[in-house]
């Protein structure tokens, strides 16, 4: 599980300190350690509460919130609850030491990076779908797919991925489609193409590197441009 880096402060420390190294520094909330149990949080808010419950804090002691942690090997999906729930979570190493923080802003850049990959696998498969549709009835599909399939093929929207590998590397499918590329290459593409989308639809734990999200997308241009 990824985090963000850890900024700490002390319950001493003022209050003007605490909102002049947040303002400085782009942060929300900064991480108060304590020798026992989880540590608590100073954020704007309870900078805010603090000040409207009486007098205006001065110290971060008089400024705190209770912060709860998670372990840095706890599954994302596991923890997104408490993340909407808190706004933020510390995370702490297998040592128990605290090592980051995870927030809601962290989760909107999480699922933006592993929502485009889905995105992208969508607009790459319609466009197969519809180049196919075009060319193939679906008898002739079932017919260049195989009788042993398993289940019934009567259009384009029956194939997945594997089997538009498989009726790419056809030479006749590739006359037939008559796309100006080389075949090899574009088979080795879509074999890309189908490996990560297994892999991100078997939950893999980080997001697609930068260069597949590239290889996809370059991918989805070429099929846009022949369309």
């Amino acid at each position: 599980m990824a985090t963000g880096g850890l900024e700490t402060i002390k319950p001493e420390d003022t209050v003007l300190t605490a909102q002049s190294r947040m303002l400085l520094r782009g942060y929300s909330q900064l991480a108060v350690p304590r020798k026992k149990g989880n540590p608590a949080a100073i954020t704007w808010p309870s900078i805010a509460e603090a000040g409207l419950c009486g007098v205006p804090p001065e110290s971060v002691s008089e400024a705190l919130v209770e912060a709860e942690t998670v372990s840095v090997s706890d599954g994302l999906l596991d923890v997104v609850p408490r993340i909407i729930d808190r706004e933020f979570v510390f995370v702490r190493d297998r040592g128990n030491a605290l090592v980051g923080i995870i927030t809601t802003t962290d989760l909107s850049s999480t699922f933006r990076d592993r929502a485009m990959p889905f995105l992208l696998l969508g607009e790459i498969e319609l466009l197969l779908r519809k180049r196919f549709d075009e060319a193939f009835d679906g008898s002739s599909l079932a017919e260049l797919v195989g009788r042993s399939y398993g289940r019934p093929i009567t259009a384009a929207a029956d194939l997945t991925l594997g089997d538009y590998q498989y009726l790419l590397a056809n030479p006749k499918v590739w006359r037939e489609l008559a796309w100006p590329l080389d075949q090899t290459e574009f088979v080795a593409s879509l074999a890309e193409l189908r490996e990560l989308r297994n892999e991100i639809v078997h939950l893999r734990h980080e997001p697609p590197e930068p260069g597949e999200i590239v290889r996809a997308t370059r991918l989805l241009r070429v099929l846009e441009c022949m369309s």
